[in-house]
């Protein structure tokens, strides 16, 4: 009993959670950590790499994690792996990492888009390496994410806990049945918080313009987006498209500005935007294969 009670607390806890480093210190990594340690995930398990000093450096200071100049150096602590840098950078720092003489045994989670299994296994010149991908939108920050997770079989079935543990602490995950589904989820999370947002500001500045307060104009926008989703949300068993109906009054000012958004074809444009969405990830992995 003696010697159990020897363990100091920080050895308990890197016991329980699983050591990650991180290889980027972009805004997409810096919101994981975040979420992470919003979720009392242990910052003394928390690594992140970059050849970049100054962001680096102000997550390790912000956070309380350790930082690494040499993605190598940071790499070789790390059970867990994740890339999360530009896609064009992807082959950069797997040539980096490639020699890692325990690779093999390390879960390796990329986070970029466009870049499939295959290619990261060839840029590490690692047919047996371990890799998922992971494409999380930037509320990881506030633990309110989506995740599209894929891994091939053999790789989920021995690691699918391990990587649920880390996901479903920022956000919900979901895990993807064919890798190309990967491209889908960034039209529809990843890229997608960017277009409430637009929509939102355009309401703020229409508001204003009509003769809203500028004082509380971004609140009402706020709220009444977050009022939708609860709405939503309770009413889980009804479509969209009803719940729509259900607050629309014949020839009343709800279905004016509706008649409006047909009008000007508002369904075909986000069509057309999330598809474009789509087109992009596909090229970007043409882009890289070409440099």
């Amino acid at each position: 009993m003696k010697i159990k009670n020897n363990f100091s607390k920080k050895e308990n806890i890197m016991k329980i959670f699983k050591k990650i480093t991180f290889i980027g210190s972009g805004k997409i990594a810096e919101s994981m950590i975040i979420g992470l340690i919003n979720s009392k995930y242990p910052s003394d398990c928390i690594f992140v790499c970059s050849p970049d000093e100054k962001s680096r450096s102000a997550i390790s200071e912000r956070y309380l994690v350790k930082n690494f100049k040499e993605n190598l150096i940071g790499s070789n602590i790390g059970e867990i792996i994740v890339l999360a840098v530009k896609p064009n950078i992807i082959p950069i720092v797997c040539e980096e990492i490639k020699n890692l003489t325990n690779i093999e045994n390390k879960l390796i989670i990329s986070v970029a888009a466009g870049i499939n299994i295959n290619s990261i296994k060839k840029y590490l010149n690692n047919k047996k390496a371990l890799i998922a991908r992971a494409m999380p939108n930037t509320p990881v920050l506030v633990r309110e994410g989506v995740i599209g997770l894929y891994a091939k079989k053999d790789i989920r079935t021995i690691h699918e806990k391990t990587i649920e543990q880390i996901f479903n602490r920022i956000g919900k995950i979901f895990w993807l049945s064919q890798e190309k589904e990967i491209n889908y989820i960034i039209s529809a999370s990843s890229s997608a918080t960017a277009y409430f947002f637009l929509m939102m500001d355009a309401m703020k500045n229409t508001a204003e313009n009509i003769g809203i307060n500028k004082s509380y104009s971004r609140e009402v926008i706020l709220q009444t987006a977050k009022g939708a989703i609860v709405l939503a949300e309770h009413f889980s068993e009804i479509s969209f498209n009803t719940l729509k109906k259900h607050i629309t009054s014949k020839k009343g000012t709800t279905e004016a500005a509706l008649n409006s958004f047909k009008k000007n074809n508002f369904r075909k444009i986000v069509e057309i935007s999330m598809k474009a969405a789509v087109s992009r990830a596909k090229e970007i992995s043409i882009d890289v294969d070409k440099v």
